[in-house]
């Protein structure tokens, strides 16, 4: 007969379980405030480049319907353009439209209706720095800040850290382009 008593843990044996368990749950924990913190990380990346697409969709939707008069005025462009088929009769067809910087720092587009009406559009928020340049393919073959011509062949705007290049295809002025080898 074998008579073995089940004897209890001691209480080494109870430490080092212990130990090991909080060796396990610290790494545990560690990979999940880094899996979380790498989550926060993506959403608001995202949000930025979600953000980013959106200004350029809009602006290339407005742009790419542009005629003239297109200039700049004391920072701000002011074109006309084809808003075509809109969901207030108002602001359908032929429409004059300012991009600006306002006084909260937000890229705004404002389109005023044939009854002079304005639409207030925020573009993107928090605008830190804010440049437009127009592409002179004729006179100076470079890039320029003051335009007061005809529809550019190609408008560039510079905000905070990204740069959106737009051409404008009812443009006369043409590209033309050289290849240098």
């Amino acid at each position: 007969m074998n008579n073995h008593k089940k004897r209890p843990f001691t209480l080494i044996e109870l430490m080092i379980g212990l130990a090991l368990s909080a060796i396990l749950l610290g790494f545990l924990f560690h990979f999940y405030t880094t899996l979380s913190t790498a989550h926060i990380d993506l959403a608001k990346n995202k949000e930025g480049v979600l953000s980013k697409q959106r200004v350029q969709l809009r602006l290339n939707q407005v742009l790419s319907l542009a005629s003239e008069p297109f200039y700049v005025k004391e920072g701000a462009l002011i074109f006309k353009y084809d808003n075509g088929i809109d969901p207030h009769p108002q602001f359908c067809g032929p429409l004059t439209g300012m991009l600006y910087v306002n006084e909260k720092k937000q890229l705004s587009l404002v389109t005023w209706s044939k009854e002079k009406e304005p639409r207030k559009e925020v573009l993107f928020p928090n605008v830190s720095s804010y440049a437009m340049s127009f592409f002179d393919p004729i006179e100076k073959k470079t890039w320029t800040s003051h335009w007061e011509k005809k529809l550019p062949a190609m408008t560039k705007l510079a905000i905070n850290d990204f740069t959106l290049l737009f051409f404008m295809p009812d443009s006369t002025e043409i590209l033309h382009y050289d290849k240098k080898l």
